[in-house]
Parts: structure tokens; sequence; C-alpha cells
């Protein structure tokens, strides 16, 4: 059996960050279905597989997949993703009440952080030769939500990151 483990920041998804942030709420778990499950998370092994795995093994799992949430954090202001590339919003101060109202439902709960995302970074339509750049007009957040689960972590923790 071939396991393909986080590195990074950059190899976990938004969507496995917020899997695993409901994990840790769950108290009730014994020692060894957390760790199925962490490892489940993070490798998309089922968690009857992560039994299989020797306790050597098991333990070097756990430990890439921690160090590669421990690494640092920097704002990425642009970026391709999925094909398109995507920008953060150029004028915080210009937001309309429609985006500061999403963001505001959203909060900064980590189960919402994918809509946060949708707000925050859109699709550019226009760059000039100086890196100036407009993003999609705002339209709301439902046809990106889903999108923005598949984002890589360090993305979204660069943003949070922004606003401290």
């Amino acid at each position: 059996m071939r396991l393909v483990l986080p590195e990074h920041l950059g190899e976990i998804t938004l969507e496995q960050f917020q899997k695993y942030t409901l994990l840790l709420n769950d108290t009730a778990l014994e020692t060894i279905d957390f760790e199925n499950k962490k490892i489940s998370i993070f490798t998309n092994l089922d968690e009857k597989s992560c039994n299989l795995l020797t306790k050597k093994d098991r333990k070097e799992c756990l430990e890439i997949i921690d160090n590669s949430m421990n690494r640092s954090i920097e704002f990425t202001q642009k970026f391709d993703f999925k094909g398109k590339k995507y920008g953060f919003i150029p004028n915080l101060d210009n937001i309309s009440g429609f985006e500061f109202g999403d963001l505001q439902s959203a909060g900064m709960d980590v189960q919402n952080l994918h809509v946060v995302m949708a707000v925050l970074f859109r699709p550019i339509i226009d760059e000039d030769k100086y890196g100036n750049y407009r993003i999609e007009a705002y339209n709301g957040t439902q046809s990106s939500e889903e999108l923005m689960k598949q984002l890589p972590l360090h993305l979204v923790n660069g943003a949070l990151f922004f606003f401290l």
C-alpha cells in the first residue's frame, strides 16, 4: 500500500481542514479511531485500511500530517486555480454592502471559510502590465462556495493572516 501524505499546507484542501476541525471537536473518540479518521482525511485512505498500518507507519503518517500543518503562512494576492486566475479583493475599503453582509454572516467559523473565500477571491477579468487587476463583479457565493472547499489551505490561511 502506498500513501500520499501532505508535506505542506499547499497540499491540504480547505475541505480536509474543515473535516479535521470537526474531528478535533469529537472528544468521544478512542485514540485509534481518532488516528484512523485523521489519516483517512488527509490521505483519502478509508478508515478500515488505516487499521492495516503498522504502528511505526501510523506514527510516521501522523507526524508528517502534523508537520505539514506547522509551516509558515504568507499572503498570496493572485493565484491560478482550476484553470482560472483568481485575485483577492483589490480594495477592501470599496467592498459592497452585499459583500460585507456575506462576510459578516459567514463569520470566522472554520466550517464557513469556503464562503468567506468565495467573497474574498474571485476570478480576475482584467490585469495591466503593472499587476493591477479587476475581479469579477460580486453576485453572491453560491456559484463558487463548493469550489473554494478545494482551495489549498496555504491560500486560505494567508488571506486570514492578511486581516491580522
